[in-house]
C-alpha cells in the first residue's frame, strides 16, 4: 500500500475537523482539499460551493448542505443537481463525485504502478457505523461465510470503518485469521487516496451492505458482489434521521451485484456511472472556471447587494453555460480575471 497502513490506531483515532473551508463538512472525506489539489489552489483557500459529502441513494437531502450559507452547489450527478436547485432555489452544477479526483490524481502520479499492479482476492466492506449511529449484525456469522467463499476469491481482506474499529467491530476479522486495512477518519483528507489505493489491489470487492463502497470499487475497476445481506440493526439512540436507500436503487443494485462475476457488464458500469456522475467529471479547465463562477457569485451575493434574495436570481444570468452577448462577455471576463487573483 503506498498509504500507510501500519497503524490502524492511528489511522481511526478520533479527531477533529481541521480545514479552511467555510463551510467544513466540505472537507468529509478530504473532498474539498482533493478538488483544490486537483486545480492546484492553495490548502487556505475556501470554496463557495457546497458539495454533496457522500453519495445518496434516495432523494434525501442533509439539512446542513441546503442550509449552507454558500451560492452554489456542486452535486455528483444531474438527478442530485435537480433535487438542490429545486429545493433551494440556487444555481446546482453536477461535478461529479470527489472519489473520482482522487483516482484521476492517483493515476496520474503513478501512472507507471498502475500499469504494472496485479490485482488479486476480495476486498470486503462490512455494513458501517456513523458518528453517532452503530451498526449491529451478527460478525461472527458474516466472517463464517467468508470463510467460506471459494479459493478464487482469497485472499480476503477486511476494509474497516474508523468508526467500527473503535467499536473494535474489527476483533471477530482478525481473530480469523482476516487482514484488516482501513480507508482512515472521515476527517482525514487522504482518506479517497488510501480508498483507492486499496481497491485497486484485489480483483473482487465485496459486502452485506448497499453503500459508496460499491462505487468506488468498482470504479476501481473491482468486480463487486453482495455476500451476507440480511438484517443490519441501526442503534440510534439520539433518534438522528437515517436516510434510506430508495427501494428501486436498492433492488437494482441486488439484481445487477448479487452474484460474484468475472467481468463487469455494461449494466453495471452505467449504473454506477449514473450515481457517482462519472459524465460530470470536469477537465481542470472547466473546473477552474465553474469555482470562478462560485467565487463571482459569492462576491455578487455579499458584497454587491446584500440582498440573498435579489442576489439569488442573478447568478443564471452569469451561468458558464450560458450564451452571452460579447460586450458582456468581456466585462465578465474581466470581472473574472479580477476574483481570480
Amino acid at each position: 500500500f503506498l498509504y500507510d497502513q501500519e497503524s490502524l490506531e492511528e489511522l481511526c483515532k478520533d479527531r477533529d475537523l481541521q480545514t479552511s473551508e467555510i463551510f467544513p463538512p466540505n472537507d468529509l472525506y478530504g473532498q474539498a482539499s482533493v478538488l483544490k489539489e486537483y486545480l492546484g489552489l492553495p490548502k487556505w483557500y475556501s470554496l463557495k460551493a457546497v458539495l454533496q459529502h457522500g453519495l445518496e441513494f434516495s432523494d434525501y437531502l442533509w439539512t446542513a448542505e441546503v442550509e449552507a450559507h454558500l451560492p452554489v452547489f456542486f452535486p455528483p450527478s444531474l438527478e442530485r443537481s435537480l433535487l438542490y436547485q429545486a429545493r433551494t432555489r440556487k444555481p446546482s452544477i453536477p461535478i461529479g463525485f470527489g472519489f473520482l479526483y482522487a483516482m484521476k490524481i492517483f493515476q496520474e502520479r503513478h501512472r507507471d504502478l498502475i500499469s504494472a499492479a496485479s490485482r488479486k482476492g476480495t476486498i470486503v466492506f462490512p455494513s458501517h457505523s456513523t458518528h453517532h449511529i452503530k451498526a449491529r449484525f451478527n460478525f461472527e456469522v458474516y466472517a463464517e461465510l467468508l470463510e467460506k467463499l471459494p479459493e478464487k476469491f482469497k485472499p480476503i481482506v477486511i476494509c474497516i470503518y474508523w468508526r467500527d474499529f473503535l467499536h473494535q467491530h474489527h476483533l471477530e476479522y482478525l481473530k480469523r485469521g482476516f487482514k484488516v486495512v482501513t480507508a482512515g477518519h472521515i476527517y482525514d483528507p487522504l482518506f479517497l487516496y488510501r480508498l483507492y489505493d486499496i481497491c485497486r489491489q484485489f480483483l473482487y470487492a465485496s459486502s452485506n451492505d448497499l453503500g459508496t463502497h460499491l462505487f468506488a470499487s468498482v470504479k476501481s475497476g473491482c468486480n463487486f458482489f453482495f455476500s451476507g445481506m440480511g438484517d443490519v440493526f441501526h442503534e440510534n439512540p439520539m433518534e438522528l434521521p437515517i436516510p434510506l436507500s430508495d427501494e428501486k436503487v436498492r433492488s437494482r443494485a441486488l439484481s445487477l451485484f448479487g452474484v460474484p462475476c468475472d467481468e463487469l457488464s455494461m449494466d453495471q458500469i452505467g449504473f454506477v456511472d449514473s450515481l457517482m456522475g462519472t459524465d460530470f467529471l470536469r477537465k481542470r479547465c472547466e473546473l477552474r472556471r465553474l469555482v470562478i463562477y462560485s467565487e463571482f457569485c459569492d462576491k455578487l451575493r455579499w458584497n454587491v447587494f446584500g440582498n440573498e434574495g435579489l442576489a439569488r436570481m442573478i447568478p443564471a444570468f452569469f451561468h458558464p453555460g450560458r450564451v452571452l452577448p460579447d460586450f458582456l462577455k468581456k466585462r465578465l471576463n474581466r470581472l473574472r480575471k479580477r476574483t481570480d487573483s
